[in-house]
């Protein structure tokens, strides 16, 4: 169980501010995102035990599971590799024709959507990395959120910001406005991990963008 820095305040009856400090000093064992920490829960018990702290109940033991939005859409969408095309619209179709609908979306509609979406801006937001998906969620492709990523057989032009050609396309398909968001702005937060966009630089294997997806991504209560 991971537990966030008020959690392990709590487990171990300090304040959040001490439990940061005694992690930057590699005191408690921890994880850094490069903006706050996490914790395993049983090596802060272990830890506050061999210390001789005493040790709180960090949540009820009945809690349900942490959800992680962004790795159970990545696992829904899927990832695909040797996508072809000479032109974003090109990467588009493809990935239209590919990534997984459910029965009766019709692929045409979702291809003109995003190639409408693709006209108000450019979706390519640096790296070799674009985030293309309908100008409308809508639960017409799919009731719950899903993020495909294609990886391209050629590095394609895409007005970016920085003037690098895309090489990974993350395809965010969500039934609502709010889900819309609420993935895209995890799809943010990981690329803003150096590692992760390191991932995409060579293509890495399925296994481990999702491991690296499961171990990085904040979890949602």
């Amino acid at each position: 169980m991971v537990l966030t820095v008020p959690e392990a305040a709590a487990m171990l009856g300090v304040s959040p501010d001490t439990v940061r400090r005694w992690a930057r000093q590699g005191l408690l064992k921890g994880r850094s995102d490069g903006a706050e920490w996490s914790f395993d829960a049983h090596d802060l018990e272990r830890w506050a035990r061999a210390q001789g702290l005493s040790v709180r109940a960090s949540r009820p033991a009945a809690s349900p599971p942490r959800r992680q939005p962004l790795g159970e859409a990545l696992r829904r969408g899927g990832i695909l590799r040797g996508l072809r095309g000479a032109t974003p619209d090109d990467v588009l179709q493809s990935m239209a024709a590919a990534c997984p609908l459910p029965e009766g979306a019709r692929r045409e509609d979702l291809w003109e959507q995003l190639k409408q979406r693709e006209r108000l801006f450019s979706t390519a937001i640096g790296h070799g990395i674009a985030l293309p998906h309908p100008r409308t969620p809508s639960p017409a492709f799919g009731a719950e959120p899903a993020l495909v990523l294609g990886f391209l057989e050629q590095p394609v032009a895409w007005r970016s910001i920085d003037q690098q050609p895309v090489h990974a396309v993350f395809l965010i398909l969500s039934p609502t406005a709010q889900q819309h968001l609420q993935l895209l702005s995890r799809v943010a937060y990981m690329l803003r991990l150096p590692a992760f966009v390191e991932l995409m630089a060579r293509q890495a294997p399925d296994a481990e963008i999702l491991r690296t997806v499961a171990e990085r991504e904040p979890p949602q209560a």
